[in-house]
């Protein structure tokens, strides 16, 4: 079998590429915005800590202890907020357990006054 070229056109034009309106955009440069967006916030976020450390009113060791003690304050309160949390979520979980014990066991009951009730 040989190449026998181009495939000849049926006749009918071909569809021509789609192109956005003049001043539309597309939704690849809205997610391109709000990436741009992000990465100015988080540069600037992190120049501004830089620029709060260099004119700081302490020195550096006075205030690097002092974020440590923040830091560790934070972790402590974010530590006890959790295990607050997991205990909530462990009484909550109980409650319905035993919630769903009483639906089952209401039912049971109510079933067997039933066929107590019919065998009579």
């Amino acid at each position: 079998m040989s190449y026998a070229g181009p495939a000849k056109s049926s006749g009918r034009p071909q569809t021509p590429v789609r192109r956005l309106p003049v001043g539309t955009r597309s939704s690849v440069d809205d997610s391109e915005k709000h990436t741009e967006l992000i990465v100015g916030l988080a540069i600037g976020a992190v120049l501004g800590a830089g620029m709060a450390l260099l004119f700081a009113p302490r020195s550096g060791r006075s205030t690097r202890r002092r974020i440590a003690r923040a830091g560790h304050r934070f972790t402590d309160e974010v530590g006890d907020r959790g295990r607050d949390a997991w205990s909530d979520l462990r009484r909550e979980f109980r409650h319905a357990l035993e919630a769903r014990r009483e639906r089952r066991l209401e039912r049971q009951r109510k079933s067997l006054s039933l066929r107590d009730a019919s065998s009579l």
